[in-house]
């Protein structure tokens, strides 16, 4: 019996010849695999549709008379378009959940803002999704109980983000975010799922930050950090936060911090695990009216690059025995830090400063090594050395401050 003869048989007899087995079975899988690409070739291409917001009716998005064509956008593959025609600049995304490819502004375009209210969803799922040519920043107010997510966009330029109580902001892809600003409110949620570059302030009202990894250009306020790993800085600017940076144990990510710019002020009792790195700029635990901040890096070292300061003030570096400072900048002690500590300052190429403590600051320091100097100022303040092995290299100076050293020690 010939192959083509064994095809005809199965199809219109439909039953096996059990003669000949894997021949049979050869068959059918080709059959099945002809099917598949005549199924194929029949399937129709899913093409992508444009829309351009008018909003000649109202500010509703689920409106299809806002719209050129007159439908509602919400398909994965549609491209939406905000330009100088609109006669709506305030669009309400309400009554269900919104999924679109790309989303762009024009050069033409007015100031838009974005109202995502409660429980609704909007998700920008498009490679390159947005481009804003305006010289205006685009608004979204992400609401109660709201979600927007930003699933595959891989750059976001001149864009405002408000959320409010129990809103989420999610960016779940790697993006550089530049020029732009999130408002975190009241147990709102910013969540990086992915890797986020540029220079995003983000201002934590309340709300919560949840990240894997993200390059900022400033974090400020009151609330909750945790993660993950912190570049801040890209902004060059002075901020402070007043809550707690911490691990993110929902995801065992071990929180850590890197200071690549400006000045930034921890006034919390921070609880992350993971390392402190001041590589350009300034980190300031603690100031007059928060002398009980401090890191707990129960886990990680601390590095202070040349150039850079790490300031304390007033209060504690709480390390276990098994973490280091290592300083080529300028570690300084601030105000009255009776009950500052640092562990172990295994390498000191920098300076040491505690001339800004008052009198009656003892400064505890487990050893001291390395070539730097050590300033002790003329308050009358103390650096107190422990027992183990200890060696100053450089320059100690000062007028009225005091050394006392348990042994061990040279200089």
């Amino acid at each position: 019996m010939k192959f083509g003869q064994r095809i005809k048989i199965i199809n219109e007899k439909n039953r096996i010849i059990r003669q000949k087995d894997k021949q049979t079975c050869l068959c059918t899988g080709l059959i099945a695999v002809i099917s598949s690409l005549a199924y194929a070739q029949e399937m129709p291409l899913v093409t992508s549709s444009s829309y351009t917001w008018t909003g000649a009716v109202d500010g509703n998005w689920a409106n299809a008379n806002n719209w050129n064509p007159a439908s509602i956008p919400g398909s994965s593959y549609d491209i939406v378009t905000f330009d100088g025609t609109s006669q709506n600049n305030t669009i309400i995304l309400t009554g269900g959940s919104y999924t679109i490819s790309q989303m762009h502004f024009t050069a033409s375009a007015q100031p838009f803002t974005f109202q995502i209210t409660n429980g609704d969803f909007l998700t920008l799922n498009g490679s390159n999704a947005t481009s804003n040519l305006s010289p205006y920043p685009v608004n979204f107010i992400i609401g109660t109980g709201a979600t927007s997510e930003l699933v595959e966009w891989e750059s976001l330029d001149n864009f405002n983000f408000t959320v409010n109580h129990t809103g989420v902001l999610g960016l779940h892809t790697n993006i550089s975010v530049t020029n732009s600003t999130a408002t975190i409110n009241s147990a709102g949620f910013l969540s990086v799922g992915a890797r986020v570059t540029g220079n995003l302030a983000v201002v934590l009202n309340g709300g919560n930050l949840l990240v894997n990894e993200m390059t900022m250009g400033s974090l400020s306020g009151t609330g909750s950090a945790a993660g993950g790993v912190f570049n801040i800085g890209t902004l060059n600017a002075a901020t402070t936060f007043n809550g707690v940076m911490s691990d993110y144990t929902t995801t065992q990510s071990i929180g850590s911090v890197n200071i690549i710019g400006g000045a930034l002020t921890l006034n919390g009792v921070n609880t992350y695990t993971g390392a402190t790195s001041v590589s350009t700029g300034t980190l300031q635990i603690g100031d007059a009216t928060h002398t009980t901040a401090s890191i707990n890096s129960s886990a990680g070292n601390l590095a202070v690059s040349a150039g850079a300061t790490l300031a304390v003030y007033g209060h504690t570096y709480n390390a276990g025995q098994s973490n280091t400072l290592t300083n080529a900048g300028t570690v300084s002690f601030w105000g009255n830090a009776s009950s500052a500590a640092l562990t172990n300052f295994v390498s000191n190429t920098g300076t040491l400063d505690i001339s800004p403590a008052t009198a009656a600051s003892t400064i505890s320091i487990a050893a001291i090594n390395g070539s730097g100097n050590v300033n002790l100022g003329s308050s009358g303040s103390t650096l107190s050395i422990g027992s183990g092995s200890s060696s100053i290299g450089g320059v100690i100076s000062g007028t009225n401050g005091n050394l006392a050293y348990a042994g061990g020690a040279s200089w």
